[in-house]
């Protein structure tokens, strides 16, 4: 049979549910795009046997889920961020995982790999006439997305938690996909390169949790205080959950009017397009070999992603970018070279050898 594993968790849906019990919530159904009201909250944003069936990596994210659970409800109850230490970085562990363990995730990851993979062997005799024959996947996905989600959760911990209280009269919804990434300030800047990598100067976290709240992980360095949320961001936060769904999204049933027709249509071609953008420049010839540098990236959402609540600092509007793709905010690469070295000596330990200098 299998067990449902939820790559939502419920905790995060009972907040959009209707109902006292928190049992039931209501859903668009986007391959028919029909409402569906009070269905069973268990039943949704979920796979069999989604991370394996040995229940070893869903007990893993259970014990994040308890944790993180307890601290948005605490947010939620006081409408204001006041958590330790701890409670900050198991809050960001939380958003990496969410945001790296959805199909839509997977599904990006595996077609990212294929056409990277295929690139670097484009040129090879034994295989350039047969590279469209086959497609090239990772035999273990969710175990890879999760154990990289992990590595890279430290890039987020030099960012600010913020609550963005809904200040319109308009809900916010949420997608499977519900954790996104965004920049405002490399909008603003014409960044050529993609501008959704949570380590780059600028990254916004967006996560819905509730129809009046959203947590925000944002660059303080770079960013000014942030506001309460305006009809305008709402709309666009709306938007970037319709863009990344698969193929529901959830909302708290209390009768007001939402424009689920009009947010599909305006997110239906970005959903069905390939959001993965590889590029290749030559890099450095060394004994008459010229060598190639592949960047991957992503595809934008159709938005603005300018928002009410927040705005660039001026001092950030006139920082110089320099002249590679490396915009990754020196907080991050210095919090993540710690945690590389603190892994890397733990490891060392295990084997019984001696520590890095």
């Amino acid at each position: 049979m299998g067990r449902k594993q939820h790559f939502v968790p419920q905790f995060l849906l009972r907040h959009f549910s209707f109902d006292t019990s928190q049992r039931l919530i209501s859903l668009f159904y986007l391959p028919e795009s029909k409402v569906i009201r009070g269905v069973s909250l268990r039943d949704q944003a979920y796979k069999k046997n989604f991370y394996g069936s040995d229940q070893n990596l869903e007990k893993f994210l259970n014990t994040v889920e308890t944790a993180a659970s307890a601290i948005i409800q605490k947010i939620i109850m006081t409408e204001r961020v006041s958590i330790s230490l701890e409670d900050d970085m198991i809050l960001k562990y939380f958003m990496s995982l969410q945001m790296n363990r959805t199909p839509e995730k997977i599904e990006t990851m595996q077609s990212q790999f294929d056409k990277v993979i295929k690139i670097v062997f484009r040129d090879d005799p034994r295989f350039k006439h047969r590279l469209k024959d086959f497609v090239i996947k990772i035999t273990s996905p969710y175990h890879f997305m999760l154990v990289i989600a992990l590595e890279v959760a430290p890039a987020l911990f030099d960012l600010k938690v913020s609550l963005l209280k809904n200040g319109s009269e308009e809900d916010i919804l949420i997608g499977q996909h519900p954790a996104v990434v965004t920049n405002p300030l490399l909008y603003l800047r014409k960044w050529p390169g993609s501008i959704q990598g949570m380590g780059a100067k600028g990254a916004l976290v967006l996560l819905p949790i509730s129809p009046k709240h959203v947590i925000a992980l944002y660059d303080r360095r770079r960013y000014g205080r942030t506001e309460a949320l305006s009809k305008s961001d709402v709309d666009k936060i709306n938007m970037l959950q319709f863009c990344y769904t698969t193929n529901c999204v959830y909302f708290c049933d209390m009768g007001k009017r939402i424009d689920f027709t009009g947010y599909k249509e305006r997110t239906d071609e970005f959903r069905a397009s390939d959001k993965n953008i590889v590029t290749t420049f030559p890099g450095r010839q060394e004994k008459g070999i010229q060598s190639e540098i592949i960047m991957t990236g992503s595809k934008e959402p159709p938005i603005r992603p300018i928002f009410d609540f927040i705005n660039p600092k001026v001092i950030a509007m006139r920082e110089d970018l320099g002249d590679t793709m490396d915009i990754a905010r020196e907080e991050a690469k210095d919090i993540m070279d710690t945690f590389e070295r603190v892994f890397e000596d733990l490891k060392r330990k295990r084997k019984g050898e001696p520590s890095r200098k």
